[in-house]
């Protein structure tokens, strides 16, 4: 499976002359936790609202002025659409990443995250399970009914081998067994 089956199309972008202030509340607003950072129609970064907190607020920036620009993370490992999913969830991982922009050349195309990956993946093992379920056997979900014949010798419910019927006496000597308890009369 391809990234561009996955990946969101629909990717708010931010420039990176604007403000940590104008980047928050545009995440806010979209309920997202990332902006692409495009200049010239190109991918200069990404920030998120992690990137916000830890980079600009803890580190005493006067949100208002400091930009995009000074707090996204750059440059940004992007990969092209045509990319097998298992390759991009391995570079996420080895790059220590959780985002990564999809491009056409340099042109943004799309973004995808770690859960759009979980979700195709486990999207395509239910597949896989149900199609093996449908060519298989069908199961019968009935419980068979199993009778004792205590009259015999062989298996019996509670796993011991007897030959002996429960109206007939034990033997001299042998006690009673353990855990299984008489049958009602």
């Amino acid at each position: 499976m391809k990234i561009e089956q996955v990946m969101q199309q629909d990717v708010r972008t931010i420039a990176p002359e604007r403000s940590i202030v104008d980047a928050a509340r545009h995440m806010r607003s979209f309920g997202i936790g990332c902006l692409v950072v495009v200049d010239d129609g190109k991918v200069k970064g990404i920030i998120t609202d992690r990137d916000v907190v830890i980079r600009a607020v803890t580190h005493g920036h006067d949100v208002n002025r400091s930009t995009v620009g000074q707090n996204m993370t750059s440059p940004v490992i992007t990969i092209p659409r045509d990319t097998d999913l298992l390759d991009a969830a391995r570079l996420m991982a080895e790059k220590g990443v959780r985002r990564l922009p999809v491009v056409d050349g340099e042109r943004l195309v799309g973004l995808v995250s770690y859960s759009d990956i979980a979700r195709a993946i486990d999207q395509s093992l239910r597949d896989v399970i149900v199609g093996q379920a449908k060519r298989a056997a069908p199961i019968d979900l009935e419980p068979k009914r199993q009778s004792a014949n205590l009259n015999r010798p062989g298996p019996v419910p509670g796993g011991a081998r007897t030959s002996y019927s429960r109206d007939r006496p034990r033997p001299e000597g042998r006690p009673p067994r353990r855990g299984i308890s008489p049958l009602p009369e």
